[in-house]
Protein backbone atom coordinates (compact mmCIF):
# COMPACT_ATOMS: atom_id res chain seq x y z
CA UNK A 1 0.00 0.00 0.00
CA UNK A 2 1.39 3.66 -0.57
CA UNK A 3 -0.24 6.63 0.94
CA UNK A 4 -0.78 10.12 -0.11
CA UNK A 5 -1.34 12.80 2.37
CA UNK A 6 -2.38 16.23 1.45
CA UNK A 7 -4.14 19.33 2.04
CA UNK A 8 -8.05 19.77 1.24
CA UNK A 9 -10.83 21.93 1.99
CA UNK A 10 -13.86 19.95 3.51
CA UNK A 11 -16.95 20.83 1.81
CA UNK A 12 -19.35 19.11 4.28
CA UNK A 13 -21.39 15.80 3.86
CA UNK A 14 -23.40 15.04 0.60
CA UNK A 15 -25.68 12.70 -0.64
CA UNK A 16 -23.73 9.54 -2.12
CA UNK A 17 -22.40 10.72 -5.43
CA UNK A 18 -23.74 7.49 -7.08
CA UNK A 19 -27.26 7.93 -6.31
CA UNK A 20 -27.42 11.88 -7.36
CA UNK A 21 -24.32 12.34 -9.41
CA UNK A 22 -23.32 15.07 -7.10
CA UNK A 23 -26.55 17.03 -8.16
CA UNK A 24 -26.93 17.45 -4.08
CA UNK A 25 -23.87 20.05 -4.09
CA UNK A 26 -24.96 22.60 -6.67
CA UNK A 27 -25.96 25.93 -5.40
CA UNK A 28 -24.01 25.08 -2.21
CA UNK A 29 -22.19 27.98 -0.88
CA UNK A 30 -19.55 27.01 1.85
CA UNK A 31 -17.66 29.52 4.31
CA UNK A 32 -18.47 33.20 4.28
CA UNK A 33 -17.11 36.32 5.82
CA UNK A 34 -17.93 35.64 9.29
CA UNK A 35 -16.61 31.71 9.28
CA UNK A 36 -14.26 31.62 6.40
CA UNK A 37 -13.72 28.40 4.36
CA UNK A 38 -9.59 28.46 5.20
CA UNK A 39 -10.09 28.95 9.13
CA UNK A 40 -12.51 25.97 9.52
CA UNK A 41 -12.71 23.78 6.78
CA UNK A 42 -8.89 23.22 6.04
CA UNK A 43 -8.14 19.35 6.28
CA UNK A 44 -5.50 16.57 5.93
CA UNK A 45 -6.87 14.06 3.49
CA UNK A 46 -4.66 10.43 3.08
CA UNK A 47 -5.38 8.44 0.64
CA UNK A 48 -4.63 4.75 1.09
CA UNK A 49 -3.88 3.62 -2.10
CA UNK A 50 -3.62 -0.21 -1.82
CA UNK A 51 -3.35 -1.12 -5.47
CA UNK A 52 -0.21 0.85 -5.38
CA UNK A 53 -1.02 2.72 -8.69
CA UNK A 54 -1.29 6.52 -8.08
CA UNK A 55 -5.01 5.99 -8.04
CA UNK A 56 -8.22 6.08 -5.76
CA UNK A 57 -11.17 3.85 -6.56
CA UNK A 58 -13.72 2.44 -4.61
CA UNK A 59 -13.26 -0.68 -7.08
CA UNK A 60 -9.82 -1.58 -5.38
CA UNK A 61 -10.35 -0.96 -1.59
CA UNK A 62 -9.10 2.20 -1.65
CA UNK A 63 -9.74 4.62 1.89
CA UNK A 64 -9.13 8.10 3.04
CA UNK A 65 -8.42 9.20 6.54
CA UNK A 66 -9.17 12.74 7.25
CA UNK A 67 -8.72 15.46 10.11
CA UNK A 68 -11.07 18.40 9.65
CA UNK A 69 -9.32 21.59 11.39
CA UNK A 70 -6.94 19.81 13.72
CA UNK A 71 -9.90 17.58 14.70
CA UNK A 72 -9.64 13.38 15.53
CA UNK A 73 -8.86 11.53 12.54
CA UNK A 74 -12.14 9.35 10.81
CA UNK A 75 -11.10 6.89 8.09
CA UNK A 76 -13.60 5.95 5.41
CA UNK A 77 -13.31 4.44 1.93
CA UNK A 78 -13.18 5.70 -0.94
CA UNK A 79 -16.32 6.53 -2.74
CA UNK A 80 -15.99 8.67 -5.81
CA UNK A 81 -14.90 11.43 -7.66
CA UNK A 82 -16.53 14.46 -9.85
CA UNK A 83 -15.34 17.03 -11.79
CA UNK A 84 -17.05 20.67 -10.91
CA UNK A 85 -17.06 24.44 -11.57
CA UNK A 86 -17.29 26.92 -8.35
CA UNK A 87 -15.97 30.23 -7.56
CA UNK A 88 -13.28 30.85 -4.79
CA UNK A 89 -13.94 34.20 -3.04
CA UNK A 90 -10.37 35.07 -0.75
CA UNK A 91 -10.73 37.52 2.39
CA UNK A 92 -8.20 39.59 1.21
CA UNK A 93 -9.86 41.68 -1.95
CA UNK A 94 -7.85 39.44 -4.43
CA UNK A 95 -10.95 39.03 -7.59
CA UNK A 96 -12.92 35.51 -7.48
CA UNK A 97 -11.47 32.70 -9.66
CA UNK A 98 -14.24 30.42 -11.29
CA UNK A 99 -12.97 27.32 -12.66
CA UNK A 100 -12.85 23.96 -12.46
CA UNK A 101 -12.35 21.66 -9.43
CA UNK A 102 -12.12 18.12 -8.18
CA UNK A 103 -13.92 16.58 -5.46
CA UNK A 104 -13.74 13.02 -3.63
CA UNK A 105 -16.26 11.86 -1.44
CA UNK A 106 -15.67 9.29 1.16
CA UNK A 107 -18.46 6.44 1.70
CA UNK A 108 -19.49 8.39 4.59
CA UNK A 109 -20.59 11.19 2.60
CA UNK A 110 -17.91 13.79 3.40
CA UNK A 111 -16.80 15.89 0.38
CA UNK A 112 -13.27 17.24 -0.17
CA UNK A 113 -11.76 19.61 -2.69
CA UNK A 114 -8.61 18.61 -3.37
CA UNK A 115 -5.75 19.14 -6.36
CA UNK A 116 -5.19 18.10 -9.60
CA UNK A 117 -2.73 15.76 -10.54
CA UNK A 118 -1.51 18.51 -12.35
CA UNK A 119 0.54 21.01 -10.21
CA UNK A 120 0.25 24.00 -12.65
CA UNK A 121 -3.16 23.75 -13.39
CA UNK A 122 -5.01 26.87 -12.98
CA UNK A 123 -7.29 25.99 -10.07
CA UNK A 124 -4.37 24.50 -7.89
CA UNK A 125 -2.65 27.74 -8.13
CA UNK A 126 -5.83 29.61 -7.23
CA UNK A 127 -6.20 27.85 -4.27
CA UNK A 128 -2.79 28.66 -2.90
CA UNK A 129 -3.65 32.43 -4.35
CA UNK A 130 -4.60 33.95 -0.78
CA UNK A 131 -6.89 33.13 1.69
CA UNK A 132 -10.42 31.41 0.92
CA UNK A 133 -13.40 33.36 2.31
CA UNK A 134 -15.89 30.78 0.57
CA UNK A 135 -16.76 28.36 -2.62
CA UNK A 136 -19.74 28.56 -4.20
CA UNK A 137 -21.02 25.16 -6.22
CA UNK A 138 -22.11 25.94 -9.69
CA UNK A 139 -22.43 22.77 -11.42
CA UNK A 140 -21.15 19.03 -12.00
CA UNK A 141 -19.60 19.02 -14.92
CA UNK A 142 -18.74 15.44 -14.75
CA UNK A 143 -19.03 12.19 -13.01
CA UNK A 144 -18.91 8.38 -13.41
CA UNK A 145 -20.09 5.62 -10.90
CA UNK A 146 -16.41 3.95 -11.70
CA UNK A 147 -14.59 7.19 -11.92
CA UNK A 148 -10.90 7.12 -9.61
CA UNK A 149 -9.21 9.97 -8.79
CA UNK A 150 -5.29 10.47 -9.63
CA UNK A 151 -3.80 11.63 -6.51
CA UNK A 152 -2.46 14.87 -6.24
CA UNK A 153 1.66 13.68 -5.76
CA UNK A 154 1.43 10.90 -8.06
CA UNK A 155 3.37 10.65 -11.27
CA UNK A 156 2.55 11.80 -13.94
CA UNK A 157 4.54 11.13 -16.89
CA UNK A 158 5.24 7.60 -17.85
CA UNK A 159 6.59 5.49 -21.22
CA UNK A 160 4.09 2.13 -21.82
CA UNK A 161 1.47 0.87 -24.33
CA UNK A 162 -2.18 0.73 -24.42
CA UNK A 163 -4.06 -2.60 -23.47
CA UNK A 164 -4.59 -4.26 -26.59
CA UNK A 165 -1.06 -3.37 -27.78
CA UNK A 166 0.32 -6.71 -30.11
CA UNK A 167 3.84 -7.42 -29.07
CA UNK A 168 5.84 -10.04 -31.28
CA UNK A 169 6.87 -12.94 -28.96
CA UNK A 170 8.62 -16.09 -29.24
CA UNK A 171 8.08 -17.89 -32.41
CA UNK A 172 6.59 -14.75 -34.18
CA UNK A 173 3.59 -14.78 -32.08
CA UNK A 174 1.35 -11.90 -31.86
CA UNK A 175 0.42 -11.49 -28.59
CA UNK A 176 -2.08 -8.59 -26.58
CA UNK A 177 0.04 -6.93 -23.73
CA UNK A 178 -1.79 -7.60 -21.34
CA UNK A 179 -2.03 -11.56 -21.97
CA UNK A 180 1.68 -12.03 -21.27
CA UNK A 181 3.11 -12.80 -18.25
CA UNK A 182 6.55 -12.42 -16.61
CA UNK A 183 8.64 -14.80 -18.07
CA UNK A 184 7.25 -15.05 -21.47
CA UNK A 185 10.04 -14.47 -24.41
CA UNK A 186 9.47 -11.46 -26.74
CA UNK A 187 11.75 -10.14 -29.89
CA UNK A 188 14.31 -7.87 -29.74
CA UNK A 189 15.95 -6.00 -32.48
CA UNK A 190 20.02 -7.48 -32.35
CA UNK A 191 19.56 -9.36 -29.28
CA UNK A 192 16.86 -12.47 -30.28
CA UNK A 193 14.65 -13.41 -27.94
CA UNK A 194 14.22 -12.40 -24.11
CA UNK A 195 12.72 -12.51 -21.25
CA UNK A 196 10.07 -10.20 -19.63
CA UNK A 197 11.06 -9.88 -16.11
CA UNK A 198 8.45 -7.21 -14.08
CA UNK A 199 5.25 -6.18 -16.33
CA UNK A 200 3.13 -3.01 -15.13
CA UNK A 201 0.18 -1.90 -14.97
CA UNK A 202 -1.59 1.54 -14.38
CA UNK A 203 -5.56 2.74 -15.43
CA UNK A 204 -6.52 6.53 -16.24
CA UNK A 205 -10.12 6.67 -15.33
CA UNK A 206 -12.30 9.67 -17.53
CA UNK A 207 -11.48 11.88 -14.60
CA UNK A 208 -7.95 11.35 -15.13
CA UNK A 209 -7.78 12.16 -18.40
CA UNK A 210 -9.98 15.09 -18.38
CA UNK A 211 -7.46 16.51 -15.38
CA UNK A 212 -4.51 15.59 -16.64
CA UNK A 213 -5.38 15.34 -20.54
CA UNK A 214 -0.97 15.83 -20.92
CA UNK A 215 -1.57 11.56 -20.14
CA UNK A 216 -4.04 10.88 -23.21
CA UNK A 217 -2.30 7.66 -25.35
CA UNK A 218 -0.88 8.99 -28.70
CA UNK A 219 -2.08 7.54 -32.20
CA UNK A 220 0.36 6.00 -34.82
CA UNK A 221 -2.01 5.14 -37.79
CA UNK A 222 -1.37 2.23 -39.47
CA UNK A 223 1.69 2.66 -42.01
CA UNK A 224 2.19 6.24 -40.87
CA UNK A 225 6.18 5.20 -39.28
CA UNK A 226 6.72 4.11 -43.11
CA UNK A 227 7.09 0.74 -44.80
CA UNK A 228 4.34 -0.13 -43.89
CA UNK A 229 4.31 0.15 -40.28
CA UNK A 230 3.27 -0.05 -37.76
CA UNK A 231 0.59 -3.09 -39.20
CA UNK A 232 -2.38 -1.44 -37.29
CA UNK A 233 -3.39 1.52 -35.18
CA UNK A 234 -0.70 1.64 -32.22
CA UNK A 235 -1.03 3.65 -29.14
CA UNK A 236 1.49 4.43 -26.98
CA UNK A 237 1.85 6.77 -23.76
CA UNK A 238 3.29 10.57 -25.24
CA UNK A 239 6.45 9.63 -23.09
CA UNK A 240 6.87 6.34 -24.94
CA UNK A 241 9.94 6.49 -27.40
CA UNK A 242 9.40 5.03 -31.02
CA UNK A 243 12.65 4.01 -33.21
CA UNK A 244 13.19 6.19 -35.84
CA UNK A 245 15.67 5.02 -38.76
CA UNK A 246 16.84 7.33 -41.17
CA UNK A 247 19.29 9.19 -42.52
CA UNK A 248 18.38 12.74 -41.27
CA UNK A 249 18.22 11.01 -37.85
CA UNK A 250 22.20 9.86 -39.05
CA UNK A 251 23.26 13.50 -40.45
CA UNK A 252 21.99 14.87 -37.02
CA UNK A 253 22.90 12.37 -34.40
CA UNK A 254 25.34 10.62 -35.90
CA UNK A 255 23.46 7.32 -35.59
CA UNK A 256 20.35 6.12 -37.90
CA UNK A 257 18.80 4.98 -35.26
CA UNK A 258 17.42 6.98 -32.42
CA UNK A 259 15.20 6.72 -29.75
CA UNK A 260 12.31 10.02 -29.64
CA UNK A 261 8.98 10.19 -27.82
CA UNK A 262 5.69 9.64 -29.36
CA UNK A 263 4.69 13.38 -28.22
CA UNK A 264 7.52 14.68 -30.35
CA UNK A 265 6.49 13.42 -33.32
CA UNK A 266 2.54 14.84 -33.49
CA UNK A 267 2.13 16.85 -36.30
CA UNK A 268 3.56 14.28 -38.94
CA UNK A 269 0.75 12.57 -41.17
CA UNK A 270 -1.14 9.67 -39.52
CA UNK A 271 0.11 10.63 -35.96
CA UNK A 272 -1.92 12.16 -33.16
CA UNK A 273 -3.36 12.29 -30.06
CA UNK A 274 -6.44 9.97 -29.49
CA UNK A 275 -8.34 12.72 -27.78
CA UNK A 276 -11.71 10.32 -28.13
CA UNK A 277 -10.36 8.41 -25.60
CA UNK A 278 -12.28 7.87 -22.42
CA UNK A 279 -10.03 5.72 -20.04
CA UNK A 280 -7.33 4.03 -21.00
CA UNK A 281 -4.76 1.05 -18.97
CA UNK A 282 -1.14 1.75 -19.83
CA UNK A 283 1.26 -1.76 -19.18
CA UNK A 284 5.44 -1.20 -19.26
CA UNK A 285 7.53 -4.11 -20.01
CA UNK A 286 10.46 -4.59 -18.51
CA UNK A 287 13.54 -6.53 -19.94
CA UNK A 288 16.84 -7.78 -18.57
CA UNK A 289 17.91 -4.41 -20.34
CA UNK A 290 16.49 -1.69 -22.51
CA UNK A 291 15.73 -2.90 -25.98
CA UNK A 292 13.97 -2.44 -29.18
CA UNK A 293 10.99 -4.35 -29.32
CA UNK A 294 8.29 -4.66 -31.56
CA UNK A 295 4.98 -4.12 -31.09
CA UNK A 296 2.46 -3.45 -33.75
CA UNK A 297 5.43 -5.19 -35.92
CA UNK A 298 6.84 -1.73 -35.33
CA UNK A 299 10.22 -1.18 -33.59
CA UNK A 300 9.55 0.59 -30.26
CA UNK A 301 11.69 0.48 -26.47
CA UNK A 302 11.12 -1.17 -23.88
CA UNK A 303 11.10 0.20 -20.60
CA UNK A 304 14.48 1.99 -19.54
CA UNK A 305 14.71 1.68 -15.85
CA UNK A 306 16.43 5.71 -15.73
CA UNK A 307 16.26 7.59 -12.15
CA UNK A 308 13.15 9.68 -13.99
CA UNK A 309 11.25 6.61 -15.15
CA UNK A 310 11.72 4.78 -11.45
CA UNK A 311 9.92 8.17 -10.11
CA UNK A 312 6.98 7.70 -12.09
CA UNK A 313 6.29 4.52 -11.65
CA UNK A 314 5.41 4.86 -7.73
CA UNK A 315 7.12 3.56 -4.30
CA UNK A 316 5.29 0.13 -4.73
CA UNK A 317 6.70 -0.79 -8.54
CA UNK A 318 9.83 0.16 -7.43
CA UNK A 319 10.63 -1.81 -4.84
CA UNK A 320 9.60 -4.42 -7.02
CA UNK A 321 11.90 -3.65 -9.67
CA UNK A 322 14.64 -3.17 -7.44
CA UNK A 323 13.77 -6.88 -5.69
CA UNK A 324 14.76 -8.36 -9.10
CA UNK A 325 17.60 -5.43 -9.85
CA UNK A 326 18.55 -4.59 -6.35
CA UNK A 327 22.23 -2.73 -8.25
CA UNK A 328 19.58 -0.41 -9.60
CA UNK A 329 18.31 0.09 -5.62
CA UNK A 330 21.96 0.90 -4.39
CA UNK A 331 22.28 3.16 -7.25
CA UNK A 332 26.02 1.66 -8.87
CA UNK A 333 24.75 1.14 -12.19
CA UNK A 334 22.54 3.59 -14.94
CA UNK A 335 20.69 1.60 -17.26
CA UNK A 336 22.36 2.03 -21.03
CA UNK A 337 20.07 2.70 -23.57
CA UNK A 338 19.21 0.62 -26.69
CA UNK A 339 19.96 3.51 -29.24
CA UNK A 340 20.39 7.36 -28.63
CA UNK A 341 18.37 9.38 -27.00
CA UNK A 342 18.43 12.57 -28.33
CA UNK A 343 16.78 15.39 -26.29
CA UNK A 344 15.85 19.05 -26.31
CA UNK A 345 14.78 21.14 -29.86
CA UNK A 346 16.99 18.87 -31.50
CA UNK A 347 13.30 16.46 -31.76
CA UNK A 348 11.18 19.21 -33.06
CA UNK A 349 13.57 19.58 -35.58
CA UNK A 350 14.00 16.11 -36.64
CA UNK A 351 9.97 15.71 -37.18
CA UNK A 352 9.69 19.34 -39.17
CA UNK A 353 12.96 17.80 -41.49
CA UNK A 354 10.63 14.60 -42.07
CA UNK A 355 8.13 16.30 -42.72
CA UNK A 356 9.57 18.58 -45.02
CA UNK A 357 11.40 16.57 -46.67
CA UNK A 358 8.86 14.22 -47.06
CA UNK A 359 10.64 11.16 -46.04
CA UNK A 360 9.52 8.25 -43.71
CA UNK A 361 10.64 7.87 -39.64
CA UNK A 362 11.72 4.29 -41.26
CA UNK A 363 14.06 3.92 -44.03
CA UNK A 364 17.03 2.46 -45.08
CA UNK A 365 20.36 4.73 -43.50
CA UNK A 366 22.98 2.80 -46.34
Amino acid sequence: MVTHTNQALFLGNFTDFDSDNGADMVGTTVGSSDSPIFENNLSTITHDDIGGDGTAFESEGDTVTYSIDGGSEITSGFDNVAVITGTLNYTDGTPPFTGQFIVDQAQDGSVFLVSFSDPNNSSNLALQEAPIESFEIQSVDFFSPSSGDTLPNAPLTFACFVAGTLIEADGGCQVRIEDLSVGDLVRTQGHGLRPIRWIGRRRLSPIDLITAPQLLPIRIRKGALGAGLPSRDLCVSPQHRMLVRSRIAQRMFGSGEVLVPAKKLLGLPGIEIAGETRSVTYLHLLLDRHEVIFAEDAPTESLLTGPQALKTLGQEACDEIHKIFPELGRGETLPEPARPIPAGKALTRLAERHLRNRKPLLSPVE
